[in-house]
């Protein structure tokens, strides 16, 4: 078979490749349809400077940990100790004054889960609860009924300007802290400790020396307001 280029006018019309007419039908858009432009438009980077990142919370002091059968100090250095679940779940915590002379009588004042406050002390008719015991130099608490406590602040009341001394914290594994305990400037009351139950863990801290009236005033400070108290010194007792 011979091939002639020369008269391409003349040439006899394809019939065996029908997919060329396909594809080029393909590209030719249909009568009122929209034809899309792919042409790439160039990414321009974004030069604006990022927000500043917000951290959340805020860094506070190292959780300090009382092993078993040691001994620590609370105050200015170290403020505040974490019990662990063992030593704020088993057996009892007890708080004692100890001073060289006559000790000052302490109280306390509670809040527990369910939002129930109350006073316990000299000053009352209640000096025990399921929960804790108030005897004359001491607070104890029984810590199987832990989960029930949110909040405990224990009191000192110096009837007159008593010595100075130690408040001792003692837990069942023979862990012990202490703080210096005293009456700045001849106060009736103080607050030397404080504890909050968080999530299930004791956190015992020393309160800064405070000179407060009466254990009405110092239970008022420490946001106590739902307590009813017959004077500045007594309240009606029971929880509130």
């Amino acid at each position: 078979m011979t091939l002639d280029f020369t008269t391409p006018s003349r040439a006899a019309p394809r019939t065996d490749l029908p997919f060329l007419r396909r594809r080029h039908a393909a590209t030719r858009p249909a009568p009122g349809a929209v034809s899309l432009d792919l042409t790439l438009t160039p990414v321009v980077p974004d030069t604006r400077p990022s927000p500043p990142v917000h951290r959340t919370g805020r860094p506070g002091r190292p959780v300090v940990r009382c092993r078993s059968g040691s001994r620590l100090q609370l105050g200015p250095k170290t403020p505040a100790v974490t019990l662990d679940r063992l030593q704020s779940a088993i057996g009892s915590l007890t708080v004692e004054a100890v001073c060289t002379a006559t000790a000052p009588a302490l109280a306390c004042t509670y809040e527990l889960a369910d939002d129930r406050s109350a006073f316990l002390g000299s000053g009352t008719s209640a000096t025990r609860t399921p929960l804790l015991a108030v005897r004359s130099r001491s607070v104890s608490a029984d810590l199987r009924q832990v989960r029930q406590l949110v909040r405990l602040v224990v009191m000192a009341d110096f009837p007159t300007a008593g010595p100075t001394g130690l408040l001792v914290v003692s837990t069942w594994d023979g862990a012990r802290l202490e703080l210096p305990l005293g009456n700045p400037g001849g106060a009736r009351v103080t607050v030397p400790l404080s504890i909050h139950n968080v999530s299930g863990e004791l956190v015992l801290r020393a309160e800064p020396e405070e000179a407060f009236s009466s254990p009405r005033a110092a239970a008022d400070a420490f946001g106590f307001h739902r307590i009813s108290w017959l004077d500045e010194f007594t309240s009606a007792g029971g929880a509130a």
